[in-house]
């Protein structure tokens, strides 16, 4: 009888230890004081964030639903994706934040962002990701873009898309080949863009207004602006290290 009873026992340990496992391999999503915190695992994650018609937001992580609120709840976006190769996706176009915060991690492989909204106050990126980062930003308005990125030799990428307008933009990106390109048709009031050592490149289009500075760092940089685009940023310095 004892001998069957410490079988169930450790039968009951090992189910409740798998369980366990289980649940530290998936990525949660709650809502804590009108802020939507997801929580990654250390596995690659690919975080979906959706604002639906019918007033819901879904978070969703490899296509299963990790969670859904009600879209008027969430006034911030706070997501930790640590180790893992991650990607996420906010597909937010029906709300306006005030504060959203990515922080990728520090996997070994390549991690992607891609965010499409309306207006947000503050948009904070930090990623120490050892094969690079590309982060793809469209909205109408954001009034901060503060990215960070390791120092390392990734090569990391911030773009961001047709008719933006930006107050600040403040990127360190890192050692690394790095690309900054702002398209068509954006604004970006004040620029203060550290490109880093390597052979980095800058894009700014011929119907783009751009003040500030962007400094080249170390390496052979290309700064691509045509006599056009560099007429109307007449307050943007472009700075290399000789």
């Amino acid at each position: 009888m004892f001998s069957r009873n410490r079988r169930r026992t450790n039968a009951r340990t090992q189910s409740t230890e798998s369980l366990e496992s289980r649940e530290l391999l998936s990525a949660t999503a709650v809502v804590v004081n009108g802020t939507l915190v997801i929580q990654g695992t250390n596995a690659a994650d690919l975080i979906t964030v959706t604002t639906r018609t019918n007033g819901e937001t879904t978070v969703e992580d490899y296509g299963r639903s990790i969670g859904a609120f009600s879209t008027s709840r969430i006034h911030s976006i706070d997501a930790q994706l640590n180790s893992g190769n991650d990607s996420i996706k906010l597909d937010v176009n029906r709300a306006d934040y005030g504060f959203i915060s990515l922080n990728m991690g520090n996997g070994n492989g390549r991690e992607s962002i891609e965010f499409s909204g309306r207006q947000v106050g503050t948009m904070k990126i930090n990623s120490e990701i050892a094969s690079g980062m590309l982060a793809r930003l469209h909205s109408t308005k954001f009034s901060t873009i503060e990215c960070r990125c390791g120092d390392d030799s990734a090569a990391d990428t911030l773009s961001l898309h047709n008719n933006c307008t930006v107050d600040r933009l403040f990127a360190r990106m890192g050692d690394g080949r790095d690309t900054l390109n702002i398209p068509n048709r954006t604004v970006v009031r004040d620029a203060d863009v550290d490109l880093g050592k390597g052979d980095d490149y800058c894009f700014i289009a011929p119907t783009s207004r751009v003040s500030g500075t962007i400094r080249g760092g170390d390496g052979i940089d290309t700064i691509s602006a045509d006599s056009a685009a560099r007429q109307r940023a007449r307050l943007l310095r472009f700075e290399r290290n000789s």
